[in-house]
C-alpha cells in the first residue's frame, strides 16, 4: 500500500480517535471472500496504550479495512 494513502487513512483515524494519534499502523493483505473479483483490501491496525478518566490504562486497538485506492471499508475499535 502506497505511503501516502496510509497517511490519508491514518488522518481519518486521528480524527475519530484522536489517542492513537502518530501511532503507526500494521499493515497486512485482507483476505476477500471466495468468488469476490474485488480491489485488494488491506488490514491496518493501530495500537496504544491510553489513561482512563479513573488512572487505569488500557491498551486501545483500531481495525481499519480499506481498498488499495484507500477508502476506508470498515473500522472498528476496542474499549
Amino acid at each position: 500500500m502506497n505511503a501516502s494513502l496510509i497517511q490519508n487513512i491514518s488522518a481519518q483515524v486521528y480524527r475519530q480517535f484522536p489517542e492513537v494519534a502518530g501511532c503507526q499502523p500494521k499493515v497486512s493483505l485482507y483476505p476477500l471472500p471466495k468468488g469476490k473479483e474485488a480491489l485488494a483490501n488491506y488490514l491496518l491496525i493501530y495500537n496504544r496504550q491510553t489513561e482512563t478518566s479513573n488512572g487505569k490504562t488500557i491498551l486501545r486497538i483500531v481495525r481499519v479495512v480499506a481498498t488499495e485506492k484507500g477508502k476506508i471499508v470498515k473500522m472498528t475499535t476496542s474499549r
